[in-house]
């Protein structure tokens, strides 16, 4: 999830010895994978299981045999995110229309969905339209738009007349 709201168009896999750190153990393998514009976390989810099989096959046997090559991780390379929690999911609207764009299509199921207030109404991210792909960081800039000028006026006056 961190790594789509930060845009970054790669992200990998590691198989480590366990040992009393976090995440810390000697390296056994890596991978990487592409993250596309419209990737979600149960995508990139989905392609770590993948990842993850295919690098236990790779290097089963020479784990098992005690042949594997070690290589001691390098703690100034390391990267640490924060847990989220609900609350994290509120939409900045200050932020830059790509930014916004990436934090919303990153907090979608199974974590809880990003949202944002119309008033004192909570309103939920709807995840992507109908043709399978999320808005485009135009489609923000538009609604950005259209909440700082009076969008919800206009709901709210269209609801009273139904």
């Amino acid at each position: 999830m961190s790594s789509i709201i930060d845009g970054l168009k790669k992200s990998g896999i590691t198989l480590y010895y366990y040992d009393a750190g976090v995440d810390t153990g000697d390296i056994i393998a890596q991978t990487k994978f592409e993250i596309t514009d419209i990737d979600i976390p149960r995508e990139l989810l989905d392609t770590l299981c993948i990842l993850a099989q295919e690098i236990i096959e790779e290097n089963i046997d020479s784990i098992e045999n005690g042949t594997v090559l070690r290589l001691r991780q390098d703690e100034r390379m390391a990267t640490y995110t924060k847990p989220r929690k609900p609350e994290d999911g509120l939409i900045d609207w200050n932020k830059r229309n790509d930014e916004i764009c990436n934090f919303i299509r990153a907090i979608v199921p199974p974590y809880p969905s990003a949202f944002s207030f119309l008033g004192k109404f909570r309103c939920h991210n709807a995840m992507r339209d109908n043709q399978n792909s999320f808005h485009t960081p135009a489609h923000w800039r538009a609604l950005r738009y259209w909440l700082r000028n009076g969008g919800l006026k206009s709901v709210v006056k269209h609801q009273k007349r139904l």
